[in-house]
């Protein structure tokens, strides 16, 4: 059976304990002689080795701690690299595939033949497909390497590294007291500038690129507090004071980073708790997508679009978080039109290749000869080279069609498992964590549509988190192939 256990206690490697310490004490009193301060590394590197050929779990616990303090690193020839977050990705994704060809045997079709794993399939050959007309094949390339170790960390490492509910606990308790970490840091240099709308963008660094990647990171953890609140707060009273203070903490931190995409998600998880209480989360997608093909029809009919242009010199950045909120229904806040803007070239570029799209990763080196005129504003030059800000309309325009449907058919029906699941459950705490699962991802897919972050490391490992998630509970219950 495939339990993720490569390497056994009764593995010779797991012995030589005190050698190793031996070797670490030479190489020490070696550094002292030599001077050769470089050296110090080498007790650090093979502590690391140890741990990971004997104890390979704990490196996917230091992934998941890792995620909140996570930054990106240039590197040669335009790589960026999250650090120490893909790194660390990177070595478990060498560690799957070793043991993948080591013991292949051992995996069960149950995990290779789920829905869930067989349409994250279909959209990563597809993704390599649409590599190859791709206008920059460079850009194209890098971006679907990149994916892979997402798909190998997150989704492959979650099926090989998770056993028991256990796991996740220790997992989110990681990830929860990390985050916890970030917002402290992140209010103490917010509160020096007044807490202002302006610093809020600035006040988490290094550790997230803006406030967007802040607040969204921490609205979708907001139903894992949750989950620790109603499973393990009642067992003490100093441990639930502590959920309840971090849980406070996460509200805070999300409340003052002036973030919309992010109160979006959090205002939606509720609706999305009645909806799956209900059993009604068909209905429920069913109206989202008549209500989005309806919106198109509308504005399409006649070029109606063209009637809801900014006005461009009305059109700015807010430096008021209140002014913004009052702007953005006039259609004179800047950041919402911009992506107006864009979303109108998006739909250009998908009518011009509806099949394979222009690429992976190809949206800003292609976007800016579908602009319409009438939608320009101030930040249309897009220095920063951001996408197009939203993800579903994002995959349309880069790989086709075909990419966007079979990522909304993920999508959907990963909900409806989830709501499946958490009526079928007896487990209080299974149950539990089903539910925050579902509202993580509804969270998600909210911020998914003013956003493109599937592939950002402070959303991303949480969305393919959950889809494991749904295949081990199901493979579970069905074939009581994970111990409980």
């Amino acid at each position: 059976m495939w339990t993720g256990k490569a390497f056994s206690k009764a593995n010779p490697l797991a012995k030589p304990f005190h050698l190793l310490s031996a070797i670490v004490l030479a190489i020490l009193i070696l550094t002292l002689i030599t001077k050769t301060w470089i050296l110090l590394a080498l007790p650090f590197a093979a502590a690391f080795l140890y741990i990971v050929v004997i104890y390979p779990k704990t490196l996917n616990y230091l992934l998941w701690a890792s995620l909140p303090i996570s930054f990106p690193l240039g590197l040669p020839n335009g790589w960026k690299v999250d650090v120490p977050a893909e790194p660390l990705l990177l070595i478990i994704m060498a560690i799957l595939i070793a043991y993948g060809i080591y013991k292949w045997y051992s995996i069960p079709a149950a995990y290779l033949l789920h829905p869930i794993s067989l349409l994250l399939l279909f959209s990563y050959l597809w993704m390599w497909v649409t590599v190859l007309p791709a206008e920059h094949r460079d850009v194209a390339v890098k971006f679907a390497l990149a994916k892979t170790w997402y798909l190998f960390g997150f989704y492959i490492g979650a099926l090989y590294f998770i056993h028991t509910l256990k796991d996740i606990d220790t997992i989110l308790r990681f990830l929860i007291t990390v985050a916890a970490f970030t917002i402290v840091y992140t209010l103490v240099r917010h509160a020096q500038e007044g807490f202002s709308y302006v610093a809020s963008n600035m006040a988490p660094n290094p550790f997230y690129k803006n406030h967007v990647d802040y607040a969204t990171h921490l609205a979708v953890i907001v139903p894992f507090v949750w989950y620790y609140l109603r499973t393990h707060s009642p067992r003490h009273i100093l441990t639930s004071a502590w959920w309840h203070l971090v849980a406070l903490l996460f509200i805070v931190g999300i409340a003052l980073s002036y973030t919309r995409a992010a109160y979006v998600a959090l205002l939606l998880m509720p609706f999305s708790y009645v909806v799956i209480r209900w059993r009604a989360m068909q209905y429920f997608l069913m109206l989202g997508v008549l209500f989005t093909l309806g919106l198109i029809a509308f504005l399409a009919t006649n070029n109606r679009y063209l009637d809801y242009a900014p006005q461009y010199e009305k059109t700015i950045a807010h430096r008021d978080f209140l002014e913004l909120l009052e702007a953005t229904p006039r259609g004179q806040d800047l950041s919402t039109m911009e992506r107006v803007h864009r979303w109108i070239a998006g739909f250009y570029m998908m009518r011009d290749r509806p099949l394979f799209g222009f690429g992976p990763n190809n949206f800003y080196e292609s976007y800016k000869p579908y602009t319409v005129s009438a939608f320009h504003t101030y930040v249309s030059h897009n220095p920063e080279q951001s996408g197009i800000h939203n993800y579903f309309l994002l995959l349309a325009v880069e790989q086709g069609i075909p990419a966007m449907l079979l990522f909304i058919a993920l999508c959907f029906y990963t909900l409806m498992r989830l709501q499946q699941l958490y009526h079928s459950l007896s487990s209080g705490a299974g149950r539990t964590f089903v539910m925050s699962a579902a509202l993580s991802l509804t969270g998600i897919l909210a911020i998914l549509l003013i956003n493109d972050m599937i592939e950002t490391i402070k959303i991303g490992p949480f969305f393919f988190f959950i889809l494991a998630s749904v295949l081990l509970l199901e493979i579970k219950k069905i074939h009581s192939s994970i111990k409980s």
